[in-house]
């Protein structure tokens, strides 16, 4: 009868019979895809709130009895379309800001966490625009929520990347397949699980 320590060892021989820990290579885990996802749901509350701006400021505009005025200044160079223009950027930037920021708090999709970021990135930059559009000073508004809004983003972008080790790798796998549907072809996106 075999008890205690003596257990481990072959009794014939003198091999161990202990087995062999796996080789699992763990992550020391951060705070950076934490930081990063908080700054960029804010930078999307951001970019939401300028979404609902232009919006809303172009139903005004069209809606108003002094739309022929007001559709081109002095030089013919403002459109009420760079109010569009901020909206849907601002609504865009909103959408997949929240969804990267959501990731990268789960540390989950490395790249859709950096796509969402980039996005909020490129609102930043098109409220600059928009705003730098309107002349007569309106930059200087659209520089400050705009920059702060790059700002952020671009700071979760370099705590995504200091992080990206952190994030699991599981691969998506999606396959397209056509659909001939009433003379049509329906393209299908098929998520394929490992």
């Amino acid at each position: 009868m075999i008890h205690g320590d003596a257990a481990v060892f072959c009794p014939y021989c003198p091999a161990n019979l202990t087995p062999a820990p796996p080789s699992v290579v763990t992550v020391k885990k951060s705070g950076f895809p934490r930081a990063a996802g908080i700054l960029t749901i804010i930078a999307a509350c951001m970019t939401i709130i300028i979404g609902i701006i232009g919006i809303v400021a172009y139903a005004e505009v069209v809606s108003s009895n002094h739309y022929s005025a007001v559709l081109y200044d002095s030089g013919g160079s403002f459109s009420i379309y760079w109010f569009m223009f901020m909206g849907v950027f601002g609504i865009l930037g909103f959408a997949f800001g929240l969804t990267g920021g959501i990731c990268a708090l789960k540390r989950r999709a490395f790249r859709i966490s950096v796509f969402g970021t980039g996005v909020v990135l490129i609102s930043g930059f098109a409220t600059i625009i928009s705003y730098a559009a309107f002349g007569d000073g309106a930059w200087v508004s659209g520089f400050l929520f705009g920059l702060v809004t790059i700002l952020l983003s671009i700071l979760g972008i370099v705590f995504l990347g200091a992080s990206n080790k952190e994030f699991g790798q599981r691969a998506l796998r999606f396959s397209l397949r056509f659909l001939p549907v009433n003379n049509y072809l329906l393209l299908l996106v098929v998520h394929k699980s490992e």
